[in-house]
């Protein structure tokens, strides 16, 4: 924040006008690269290893927290494909923190109708670990 405060003024220190450019030159006109402006600004502050394009990956990140619908997310950020922005914003992963959210759920809920119903939760530890009772009626009960 505070190397965008001080993109305010150019290098005498005057404020720039409202339509200067944030990467642009130090006088605030616009720059003929926003790559080069960006590495120019990197190395200015001393920021290394930090690229233009790990912006873009964050602001997809954030929109898939957010929930937006990965054909909107596809679309902000311009791929044609929707393959291309699963493998971008790895959403497999949050994938499975939601699926296993669910499957935490659903233990929550058995283990609360088994306490509902003691003679239940006995009967179900019974079959559960009676060798003589069968896996299809295991799954049965």
């Amino acid at each position: 924040m505070a190397v965008l405060e001080l993109r305010l003024l150019d290098p005498a220190g005057r404020p720039l006008p409202p339509d200067a450019y944030v990467f642009g030159d130090p006088l605030g006109r616009r720059a003929k690269s926003v790559g080069t402006a960006w590495n120019n600004t990197c190395a200015a502050i001393g920021l290394e290893g930090f690229q233009l394009r790990d912006l873009r990956h964050e602001a997809g990140s954030r929109f898939d927290e957010a929930g937006i619908p990965i054909n909107y997310v596809s679309k902000m950020l311009g791929h044609t494909n929707l393959t291309t922005t699963s493998r971008y914003l790895n959403i497999n992963r949050r994938e499975l923190h939601r699926v296993m959210h669910r499957y935490e759920e659903s233990r929550a809920e058995f283990a609360q109708s088994l306490r509902k119903d003691p003679d239940g939760a006995q009967a179900f530890v019974q079959q559960a670990h009676d060798p003589a009772v069968s896996n299809s009626q295991k799954t049965q009960g």
